[in-house]
């Protein structure tokens, strides 16, 4: 990811940001993300700031290495095939309603946000039926 953010353009300062310390805050994960007294000692040592190959990795301060993956506890599955949801199909998807007016998702070109609209969709023997525009 890192890489590829580089080479699209993406400062190297914003990359490693968006793979560290953002990505840390966005999931509530206050114990890593940086380097500071107190925290998870996780650090990568790479090659290059362009290239990022990993040469030495850290994780909670001790080498990671093949005899240290070999030497660890194994661990419980936790949640894996735990929900038991039913196959989707599209009958899912009918809406019926006899009132056109529908909220839509509008998304917003290179954000993570979204707009709550509403679209006038037809209404044809009784199901909301979506026609495609002309682009």
């Amino acid at each position: 990811m890192i890489r590829r953010l580089i080479a699209l353009g993406t400062s190297p300062l914003a990359a490693y940001r968006a793979a560290s310390l953002s990505a840390a805050e966005a999931f509530g994960l206050k114990d890593r993300g940086l380097i500071a007294p107190g925290l998870r000692a996780d650090i990568v040592a790479i090659d290059s700031l362009e290239g990022c190959h990993a040469q030495l990795v850290l994780a909670g301060g001790r080498e990671v290495t093949e005899a240290a993956f070999a030497l660890r506890a194994p661990q419980h599955e936790i949640g894996r095939r735990s929900v038991k949801a039913p196959a989707v199909t599209a009958a899912d998807f009918r809406t019926t309603s006899n009132d056109s007016r529908t909220d839509v998702i509008g998304i917003l070109e290179g954000k993570i946000i979204t707009e709550h609209l509403h679209e006038d969709i037809a209404i044809v023997s009784g199901d909301k039926a979506l026609i495609p525009r002309a682009t």
